[in-house]
């Protein structure tokens, strides 16, 4: 077989291994407990004012935020927007509680991948164990018990910027390069507009590994790049700690699945 029919194949087996995954979500049932219905209810509450083009999507607006809710709408509010442009792409065609299934579906499928992607760009992982390792993360116990157990869905939606911002952080270490330092910036962005919890010990964690790689070998162009990566990180992910710190309380007690 030759390299672009394996590259083929490796991709169709983890579109086969994400799909397996999701395939809870591939459903046209309602999914989850009361937890999933709750987030269905600030989908439906987003999406609705998105249509009419509010945007950002404000707390409280419509008959979907009768509870009063403001927890992830303005603590996190990715799930909101990939479930509006799943809306688009479908010309809004999908019941507002089938988004949220669709956004998670995605998700999954997106983690395999990001997962393959980032073991091969990061660490030069060859193509079959990256493969392997990949497909490890997709059916790991802590992503598929988040999605199907305790609907930690916002855990979910965060997994796809995990392994892309461990990767980054290893290939700045190996590599440095703004390329990867911006990189890097993006997917922690990513996951804290997902997921604040989870972002919050991620970037404390490729933060220890890059001051000691940075220990290691100081230099100025790294500090530098380092710099403006970080100013990019923090411009993407202003929202949330403009959001959290208006309501008067850290970002860090934020809480939720």
């Amino acid at each position: 077989m030759g390299l672009r029919g394996t590259t083929l194949a490796l991709a169709a087996g983890l579109l086969a291994i994400g799909l397996f995954a999701a395939s809870p979500f591939l459903t046209d049932r309602m999914v989850g407990t009361g937890e999933a219905f709750n987030y269905s209810l600030s989908v439906a509450d987003a999406v609705t004012q998105m249509r009419a083009g509010v945007v950002p999507p404000l707390a409280g607006q419509t008959p979907y935020a009768f509870n009063g809710r403001i927890h992830p709408l303005r603590t996190a509010p990715y799930l909101h927007y990939l479930a509006y442009a799943v809306d688009v792409a479908t010309r809004h065609r999908l019941p507002l509680w089938r988004l949220q299934t669709v956004s998670l579906a995605l998700s999954i499928v997106a983690a395999v991948f990001a997962c393959f992607l980032g073991l091969r760009w990061g660490t030069g992982c060859p193509r079959e164990p990256a493969f392997v390792l990949s497909a490890v993360y997709g059916l790991s116990t802590a992503l598929l018990g988040a999605a199907y157990t305790y609907d930690l869905y916002m855990t979910v939606h965060v997994a796809v910027f995990v392994p892309l911002a461990i990767a980054a952080c290893v290939r700045g270490c190996l590599r440095p390069s703004f390329s990867a330092d911006a990189w890097l910036a993006a997917a922690l962005a990513g996951a804290w507009l997902a997921h604040p919890p989870v972002a919050l010990w991620l970037t404390a964690s490729v933060a220890c590994v890059r001051l000691v790689a940075f220990l290691r070998a100081p230099a100025w162009r790294t500090l530098g790049s380092g710099a403006c990566a970080l100013a990019l990180g923090a411009g993407l992910s202003c929202f949330v700690f403009v959001s959290a710190s208006s309501m008067g309380f850290p970002i860090a007690g934020l809480s939720g699945g």
